[in-house]
């Protein structure tokens, strides 16, 4: 009775055992197969089989995702984004220049270059200014070339689109060669001779421009046709016409000068001008006009507009007077004067005389600005330094505190006169970068011309005034470099 009782629970754990078992993938080849060697896409599960030649056999490998592929020889998986597999060793890329040369080599794209044999090997050579890669060589003889994967001497031959021909010095035109001293290769596609190429063509032919003319792509006798707006050939009523107009649905032809020499115009009818007249409208109601009096302004005749110092505006029926209003591609402003240096900005005028347009934003043109109030406090007394601007800090708005280090006093005298540049003292300046003789970058060297000592307190900040009228600047900055420098002997 206790046999069998052994027997029976020891087959109920086999079976146990068999049932709870999870089943085991693998890899036959490199073909990935489940338990029960049913063959499986080894990407759909995220897996890779991949060759270990130290026991002869793939080995399967496992969290294989986009971007990973087999260290050949070595049976692992590398990432390719951030490894290489270098001689069967998967290991860290030194650099972002070194990439993979087929399977197995590695290679720096600054210093070297990679020649593929086929898609999975590939050679390493030491770059050269010349060098070209052909079949899995490196051809580094400037007279040596490659054609379809095959080395050509340059001196005896020309290869075009992988097509050897058996002719030197020559150029290509697609897949044929030819000869740039006496041809050329027209639209990318035929060979034609450069006289030919030279002479006018009509619908893609050669023609005789002195005894043909081309309208609409066709050839007519310049004897007996002309053209009309190179729309319609129309055929001559007179031998002594030269040009065609349209009057209604028909055509006719008519001489631009008249018997009497007045000059004629096609604009829905032939229309005889005097001088300074030309014609304004619509072809069906067309209207003379006089070119130093009037204006017509799309379309519409102004009469004395011009006269009276009037423009147009574009090619809209609007006229401005320029010493009232500057036009802008959105219409007329009359906040700046053309007249007056009223230019255009992205459709908003401004005064060309202090300010300019600068990535299509209106700035004040600091060469062009003059420097209100410095003769004046210079005159009366102003103190001026050297220093370096070491940093700063925004308070509010357009207002900088500015640490000064390195100050040296050039001019003005003070109670506590800086002597020297290495007093080791760190003094501070307020500046408002909305002013043009104000604005700095930090760690550089600039002259200050100042109406106050500097102090190493830090500056209070300006109140406003009370009626918002703008106050004159209190101190000015320039590059060190510049006129001012020069002046002051540094």
């Amino acid at each position: 009775m206790n046999i069998e009782v052994f027997l029976l629970v020891t087959l109920s754990l086999v079976f146990f055992v068999e049932s709870s078992r999870t089943p085991t993938n693998r890899c036959i080849g490199s073909v990935c197969v489940d338990s029960e060697n049913n063959p499986f896409l080894c990407a759909e599960k995220q897996m890779k089989c991949c060759y270990d030649e130290r026991i002869g056999q793939h080995v399967l490998n496992t969290a294989a995702g986009v971007g990973f592929d087999c260290c050949d020889g070595s049976g692992k998986i590398y990432d390719t984004h951030t490894q290489v597999c270098d001689n069967k060793v998967v290991r860290t890329r030194a650099n972002l220049y070194e990439y993979m040369c087929g399977r197995t080599a590695v290679f720096d794209d600054r210093t070297q270059e990679c020649c593929m044999v086929d898609r999975f090997r590939g050679n390493v050579y030491d770059k050269e200014y010349y060098g070209e890669c052909c079949n899995g060589s490196y051809l580094t003889d400037r007279e040596t070339g490659c054609c379809n994967n095959r080395p050509y001497s340059k001196l005896t031959h020309t290869c075009c689109l992988d097509t050897l021909h058996h002719v030197a010095n020559q150029e290509c035109c697609v897949d044929l060669v030819f000869d740039p001293r006496t041809h050329m290769c027209e639209d990318q596609l035929n060979i034609v001779s450069i006289e030919e190429h030279n002479m006018p063509r009509c619908g893609g032919v050669v023609y005789n421009n002195s005894t043909e003319i081309c309208c609409n792509g066709g050839r007519y006798n310049r004897t007996t046709t002309v053209c009309y707006r190179n729309l319609q050939a129309v055929r001559k009523s007179s031998p002594s016409h030269t040009e065609a107009c349209k009057i209604g649905d028909d055509y006719i032809s008519f001489s631009p000068v008249g018997d009497n020499g007045i000059r004629r115009v096609c604009h829905g009818k032939v229309i005889e001008l005097q001088t300074d007249e030309e014609v304004c409208g619509t072809e069906t109601k067309p209207k003379i006009y006089h070119t130093g009096r009037d204006l017509c302004c799309g379309g519409e005749k102004l009469r004395g507009a011009k006269r009276e110092g009037r423009k147009c505006c574009h090619q809209a029926a609007n006229y401005y007077y320029p010493k009232l209003a500057t036009c802008c591609n959105t219409g007329i402003d009359e906040s700046i004067a053309e007249n007056d240096g009223g230019r255009c900005c992205r459709g908003r005028a401004y005064n060309s005389n202090t300010q300019m347009c600068k990535d299509g934003n209106i700035v004040t043109d600091c060469k062009k600005v003059s420097l209100p109030g410095l003769k004046k406090f210079m005159k009366k007394g102003s103190f001026v330094y050297k220093a370096n601007f070491s940093l700063n800090a925004n308070v509010q708005n357009n207002l900088q505190i500015w640490n000064l280090d390195g100050v040296k006093q050039l001019k003005g005298k003070g109670k506590k006169k800086i002597k020297a540049e290495n007093s080791g003292e760190t003094y501070k300046i307020l500046l408002n970068t909305t002013e043009c003789f104000q604005q700095v970058k930090e760690n550089s060297i600039h002259l200050i011309i100042s109406k106050k000592a500097l102090s190493t307190k830090t500056p209070r900040l300006p109140r406003r005034s009370r009626n918002n009228k703008k106050k004159k600047p209190q101190v000015y900055v320039f590059p060190i470099d510049g006129v001012w420098g020069a002046i002051f002997g540094i």
